[in-house]
């Protein structure tokens, strides 16, 4: 992998982790951050947090934590794939209850939430957590070549 396309992966994979840190951190301790955000940036994800109960066995503070834990992994670049596959699913969470089906119309796809999606998508696929991370110590099962 070229040195650009590393350091591109890297910048996208904080710029995701900030977000889902703020967004975390805005849900579960600035409920006003929270309400300013849900106008600026990525708001159904943040609009989905702020309900009582997303699921109804599960408190809403549980998605915040696993979305503000989630972010902090992808920032510092500990267990990125499964820090992405994790945030994928609380995107998948929040936008698939919003669409519907009876009625679908393609612009309902065309949101932050469904870039966010892919660019996680990338992240998962592209080894992002294997420069300037974490990731690049650990060493799960691989044989390396002496």
């Amino acid at each position: 992998m070229t040195h650009s396309l590393r350091l591109s992966l890297l910048f996208l994979r904080i710029a995701l982790g900030l977000s889902f840190c703020y967004l975390g951190w805005a849900a579960l301790f600035d409920r006003t951050l929270g309400a300013a955000l849900r106008a600026v940036s990525l708001g159904g994800l943040s609009a989905w947090l702020a309900q009582p109960a997303p699921f109804a066995a599960v408190p809403s503070a549980a998605f915040a934590w696993i979305l503000l834990v989630a972010g902090a992994c992808l920032v510092i670049g500990l267990f990125t794939r499964i820090a992405s596959i994790v945030a994928m699913a609380l995107i998948l969470a929040s936008v698939l209850p919003g669409i519907n089906i009876a009625s679908f119309n393609p612009a309902q796809l065309v949101n932050e939430e469904v870039v966010a999606f892919f660019a996680l998508l990338v992240l998962v696929f592209g080894k992002a957590g294997q420069y300037a991370g974490l990731d690049a110590f650990l060493h799960f099962g691989t044989r390396h070549k002496k």
